[in-house]
């Protein structure tokens, strides 16, 4: 085994990060411009392929879409670690008036994931500058498909990802416009929830409204449903479970009864064991409406991402670097929140750490977040990513 003599100082990763950052903006913008829709990131795949080609780096493609790749450092059997940024767009048509904006009408990059992309290729260029100065080997991956169900991480983990060896731990991190640009978010132990979508169809026999006795009227039966479905969701909600229905479609009109109604929600908790019980209660109320009206309702839950828990110690010794690396005003501590992630299915198998990047400006008190269409990064928060992510790669 070498021994490694000179480990990669602060200064020299921030001084490489400073140097490369015009690059890793110019990588943001181009990705920004040319969004897609999860698992049709062909272009987006093809411009880091290239990227990744061009520094020499090893990589294989991974389902359609994806990469999955390694860099070495000294002694790379010591420690495996991955690090992981996803790719994909959201069906958003951007209202921000950047020069940059997306050139694909309908499409934005409107959670950020240019910015992952871009500051994860920046860190391998960082990993690979100061590749004699830290130990282990970084396993990464750029993965489609992360905002729709089941997620892209389970295709990756389906590719390989997590074998031969297994990484000791994963990392991810993610944009977050209510924190300024330097400034960094933990959230030990349950922080985001699992995610499951519902969907709800009763069937009845259309007709004129005028004639009654010719028809079963599933409006009805469906508010009977959504009164049932409310009572359960306010049994449940507190600030670690809640059940929301989110569309109704009945089509009808004054004097028609429809033939069918739907409904659709969404359940959100982070313990597991509730989650299936919910499960089993929505499934009872279908059937008891099912058997007192005599009226058939389908009832699916599509289960999504599973709830997203950080490592307690991995998470806290990623704190303690960022705390190091810019001071503890600059590092906070987050509450869970009931969004959902699918960096989750990673954390199943092994440790893992999702962390926040701040990218807001501080001079704004509110500015548009997530998935919204006016969504603008600070980009002064892509040299804090660069050396956080970097920081956490080498020394953790």
């Amino acid at each position: 085994m070498k021994s490694l003599n000179k480990p990669a100082t602060t200064n020299q990763i921030k001084a490489v990060a400073k140097q490369i950052l015009p690059e890793v903006i110019r990588i943001r913008r181009h990705l920004h411009s040319y969004p897609e829709l999860s698992f049709q990131e062909f272009e987006t795949f093809n411009y880091l392929s290239s990227f990744l080609e061009k520094h020499h780096l090893d990589f294989r493609q991974a389902g359609d879409t994806g990469i999955i790749g390694e860099i070495k450092g000294i002694n790379p059997e010591k420690r495996h670690i991955l690090l992981r940024a996803d790719i994909d767009a959201l069906p958003i048509t951007e209202n921000t008036g950047l020069s940059f904006a997306s050139k694909k009408p309908g499409l934005m990059h409107a959670c950020g994931h240019d910015v992952h992309s871009a500051v994860l290729l920046g860190v391998l260029i960082i990993l690979q500058q100061l590749r004699h100065q830290w130990e282990g080997c970084v396993r990464f991956v750029f993965q489609p498909g992360e905002e729709k169900l089941p997620g892209g991480a389970v295709k990756m983990i389906e590719e390989g990802v997590l074998e031969n060896p297994k990484p000791d731990f994963v990392l991810a991190q993610h944009i977050y416009p209510e924190l300024a640009a330097g400034d960094f978010g933990f959230c030990p132990g349950p922080y985001m929830a699992s995610a499951d979508e519902l969907y709800f169809e009763i069937l009845g026999i259309g007709g004129h409204a005028a004639q009654p006795e010719k028809t079963q009227n599933p409006i009805w039966i469906s508010a009977k449903l959504i009164e049932q479905l409310h009572q359960l969701h306010l049994n449940i909600k507190d600030d670690n479970c809640l059940l929301s229905l989110g569309k109704i479609v009945a089509p009808g009109a004054t004097n028609i009864i429809p033939d069918k109604v739907w409904l659709q929600g969404t359940l959100r908790t982070y313990d597991e064991n509730r989650r299936v019980r919910i499960h089993s209660e929505i499934k009872t109320i279908t059937k008891i409406l099912e058997k007192e009206f005599k009226m058939n309702i389908k009832a699916e839950i599509k289960k999504g991402f599973p709830p997203l828990n950080n490592h307690s110690g991995l998470t806290q010794a990623a704190h303690n670097i960022a705390v190091n690396l810019f001071g503890a005003n600059h590092v906070k501590n987050l509450k869970p929140r009931l969004t959902a992630e699918d960096f989750a299915w990673y954390g199943q198998q092994i440790p893992a750490c999702f962390y926040r990047l701040g990218t807001g400006f501080k001079e704004k008190k509110s500015s548009p977040g997530l998935h919204h269409s006016g969504l603008i990064v600070n980009e002064d928060s892509l040299y804090h990513g660069l050396c956080l992510l970097s920081s956490l790669s080498m020394y953790l």
